[in-house]
């Protein structure tokens, strides 16, 4: 019987070297794709944690109106925030009032395949709706700042059967700049509901475009024809040794110009130049 011989010599080195050419080649092709997914994912994960650590300091401010953002992020309040950390070894800090970290910036992360790289531009001044935020410069140049959280007041309703609002906070959110009056009563079911400040009553609402009274429009004294060069309305602002006012109740120009008058209640948290 004769024996089949059977061939051993497997791959030879030109086969071999294309195998390895085209792993090489689909490597290449694969790898940057995958690290960037990566990076994306690390990127969303940084911005959630400074999104939960946000969260915290205003649940904390909202029990400890003294509590600063800065502190939070240093652990030094009773909010234990050392779980959230930079995926990629950032550190955070605080800057403009917002946390930002090392490598993310205030980690906003990057689009995934199909969405937009633009972010929608938002109406009225770049600021803030938190504490110490910029609410608005006026056309003649007084800086208005809010002096209360919206966001976190709601919660603070949700989660304690409401709350009431203290006059002359200033709350901002995407429908506007408002100043509290009356003390007004934000309901348990408000806050869970989330409503904004345009369905709240006991606000007002700023106009953002009018400019702020200054001792330079009043009449001089004595003057029979009313005490205002331009008639306050309910809503109009005042600075007056270095505070500013916002007009509850107006009369033309016979307003009064007694800031201590009742007409008048003054802003929280303001920095008037």
């Amino acid at each position: 019987m004769k024996k089949i011989l059977q061939n051993h010599k497997g791959f030879s080195l030109i086969e071999l070297i294309v195998v390895i050419a085209i792993l090489g080649v689909l490597v290449g092709v694969a790898a940057p794709s995958y690290i960037g997914n990566v990076k994306r994912a690390k990127a969303r994960v940084c911005a959630s944690n400074i999104d939960t650590i946000t969260r915290a300091y205003r649940y904390q401010r909202a029990e400890n109106p003294s509590t600063t953002l800065q502190a939070v992020v240093q652990g030094t309040t009773p909010v234990d925030v050392s779980g959230m950390k930079c995926p990629e070894g950032g550190t955070y800090s605080v800057a403009d009032g917002k946390i930002v970290c090392s490598i993310h910036g205030e980690a906003q992360p990057s689009p995934t395949p199909g969405e937009s790289a633009t972010p929608t531009p938002s109406s009225g001044p770049q600021s803030g709706y938190t504490v110490g935020d910029l609410a608005f410069i006026s056309p003649n140049g007084v800086s208005v700042y809010v002096s209360g959280d919206w966001a976190a007041l709601k919660e603070e309703a949700a989660s304690n059967y409401g709350k009431s609002l203290t006059d002359g906070t200033v709350l901002r959110d995407e429908t506007g700049t408002y100043v509290v009056r009356w003390s007004p009563y934000l309901s348990e079911s408000d806050g869970a509901n989330d409503i904004p400040l345009s369905q709240m009553s006991g606000v007002v609402k700023l106009d953002e475009n009018a400019s702020v009274l200054t001792g330079d429009d009043l009449k001089a004294a004595g003057d029979w024809t009313g005490n205002w060069e331009t008639s306050p309305s309910v809503g109009s602002l005042y600075t007056h040794n270095g505070e500013t006012y916002m007009c509850v109740s107006s009369s033309g120009t016979w307003t009064s110009t007694n800031v201590d008058s009742g007409v008048w209640i003054k802003l929280t948290g303001q920095d008037v130049d």
